[in-house]
């Protein structure tokens, strides 16, 4: 958990508030439909459609799912990349946290799933610190956009957890399963194919899933 003093230096160098937003109880609006939720996947902040985005808040929903690369992180991708303005850890970050921000203000509970691309800074990261300095990092220096969230009130992470390890990239609710498996076809009904049958064939015991009717599948951009 992020003290009083961290928060005061990602707040500083954002110049978002993290510490008011922490203090901040959102008024529970009785008038959303609470058997509604709105999903959204791969926002990849900084490069989010936001005016698409605002038009779910109209749908009047109590909840908002967000699967998986809620920002793109761009800026530390080891991959060949244009160089793009006003594109760097910082910014990614503080543009990131402001649509999160926002999305959390017109819904009573937000639930976050990640993704590979939040993975990022922490392969980054990985890459950079020599293995023997490792032990004198903590587990959440690696997430600080994890970190940051837990702090916004109606902000739930989510995840799967069984057997004594957690899966970031899925998430059960009732019978409806949340995805966000790295595996793309350029044919969006054959991910979904392929993703379910992987997870009744090669997963299903060991991550104790509940029986599910609706699979899902976010990753493919489609």
């Amino acid at each position: 958990m992020l003290t009083k003093n961290k928060l005061k230096k990602f707040s500083d160098l954002f110049d978002i508030d993290l510490i008011e937003i922490s203090r901040d109880k959102k008024k529970y609006n009785k008038d959303l439909d609470k058997s509604k939720t709105i999903v959204e996947c791969d926002l990849h902040a900084p490069f989010t459609d936001i005016e698409l985005v605002r038009k779910t808040f109209n749908e009047n929903a109590n909840n908002c799912m967000i699967i998986g690369d809620l920002l793109d992180n761009y800026s530390t991708s080891r991959f060949v990349k244009r160089t793009l303005d006003n594109i760097n850890p910082i910014n990614e970050f503080a543009r990131t946290i402001r649509l999160v921000i926002d999305i959390c203000s017109r819904f009573n509970n937000v639930y976050y799933l990640e993704g590979n691309h939040c993975q990022r800074l922490a392969k980054k990261l990985f890459e950079v610190i020599p293995l023997d300095l490792l032990p004198f990092f903590e587990e959440s220096h690696f997430n600080i956009l994890r970190e940051i969230l837990d702090i916004i009130p109606n902000l739930h992470l989510v995840s799967l957890k069984s057997n004594g390890r957690e899966y970031s990239f899925l998430y059960q609710d009732n019978d409806i399963l949340y995805s966000h498996v790295e595996k793309s076809y350029k044919d969006t009904g054959k991910t979904v194919l392929e993703v379910n049958k992987m997870l009744l064939a090669d997963w299903y015991g060991e991550l104790n899933l509940k029986p599910y009717k609706c699979l899902i599948q976010a990753h493919t951009h489609r």
